[in-house]
């Protein structure tokens, strides 16, 4: 038993080599990890300050239980077997290690010719929005997972296109990102863009209103994403690329009749209900007049919604030198309350709409590629 260290992120935060960052040397980290092992930290993970605290602040009894998969101070990798590791029953974290590895797969051979990456929350929405881009593309979807041993993403390949699952949240996006900018370095793609495609909460917009963020900011209306890494305080910034953003909003006022687009500031939670202002969590300790008043004030700094991955999205295309956009429906307006009464039905099609975006825009850009033979 010891001290658990929670991490931000998979990789940076924990002082890791093999992301698709690396700003330390062996040596800084070394150091940092002993560090932390004089501190009494016997474990880094990502959950564990959530964890105890909610059930502190609760009232209820909690512990936290972990296997180690390998002494970080040995170094990064685990070099067991999966069928070992399936006996202390881990789910594996890591999608480049595991599932897609460079050293035993032609990489540029089988993601080569990948031009767009899109990701989302859910397997049902990045599974429809895999079929719906096999209709659009006139190519036969094969319903093959490639991440499928992973338990933890899923990945299908359309051509072009890959569409692949990250989760909740900041902490599972970033893993996600790490291996998908590695993916596409090792497989020499070029000319990739990143899309977000997902839902959020809408800001003085009516439900079903499809929103292109212009500018990831956090919950204290910071254009950036921070870490920690080797202990130290790293804020990176949250830039969406402005000419992709508008390229987005000229497709949507051209071709776009049958719901409302419109752009501005996202504001990334950290959780889903107090970070968001919401009274109907399990804690709540602030009065409908002043999250009203809270919304009221974000709607005036310009934000139009709230989600829970924009800045880690928009700063990791930025400082990897990708092109990314993140197009979200509203499933409700904030100002009106924090619940949503429609029917399911009626929400899964609401959230066909930013894929209908993403489409358009895919298809625009592999018929300019076609023409210019990139």
């Amino acid at each position: 038993s010891g001290t658990t260290l929670c991490a931000l992120d998979f990789y940076e935060s924990q002082a890791r080599l093999d992301g698709a960052f690396c700003n330390i040397t062996e040596e800084e980290k070394n150091n940092y990890l002993y560090q932390l092992q004089d501190a009494g930290v016997v474990n880094i993970e990502m959950e564990a300050i959530t964890f105890a605290s909610m059930c502190y602040y609760a009232g209820i009894k909690g512990a936290i239980i972990c296997v180690a998969l390998l002494n970080r101070l040995n170094g990064d990798q685990i070099s067991s077997s999966k069928e070992y590791l399936d006996d202390l029953q881990i789910r594996p974290q890591i999608l480049a290690a595991k599932l897609i590895k460079k050293q035993t797969h032609d990489l540029p051979a089988l993601f080569g010719d990948v031009k767009f990456v899109c990701v989302g929350g859910t397997l049902k929405r990045m599974k429809s929005f895999a079929q719906y881009m096999a209709n659009q593309l006139n190519i036969e979807f094969d319903h093959k997972d490639w991440t499928q041993a992973s338990h933890r993403y899923n990945m299908f390949k359309i051509g072009p296109v890959l569409s692949v699952t990250h989760g909740m949240g900041i902490s599972s996006l970033s893993i996600l990102l790490h291996e998908l900018i590695k993916l596409v370095y090792y497989a020499k793609c070029t000319n990739v863009i990143f899309l977000r495609i997902g839902t959020c909460g809408g800001i003085g917009v009516d439900q079903g209103t499809v929103i292109i963020t212009e500018k990831a900011v956090d919950g204290l209306l910071r254009p950036f994403y921070e870490l920690y890494i080797l202990g130290k305080v790293v804020q990176r910034p949250s830039i969406c690329d402005n000419e992709l953003v508008s390229e987005l909003k000229s497709i949507a006022a051209q071709e776009i009749s049958g719901f409302r687009v419109v752009s501005g500031t996202t504001l990334c939670a950290l959780d889903f209900y107090e970070s968001q202002a919401r009274l109907d969590g399990a804690f709540c300790n602030i009065t409908e007049e002043e999250k009203n008043n809270y919304l009221y004030q974000l709607q005036d700094a310009g934000v139009v919604n709230i989600e829970m991955e924009a800045i880690a999205f928009a700063s990791m295309c930025y400082y990897a030198g990708i092109k990314g956009a993140i197009i979200c429906v509203a499933l409700l307006n904030r100002l009106n309350g924090d619940q949503v009464s429609s029917s399911k039905e009626y929400l899964d099609d609401l959230q066909i709409r930013p894929q209908i975006l993403a489409a358009k825009l895919i298809k625009k850009r592999l018929a300019e590629y076609k023409a210019h033979k990139l």
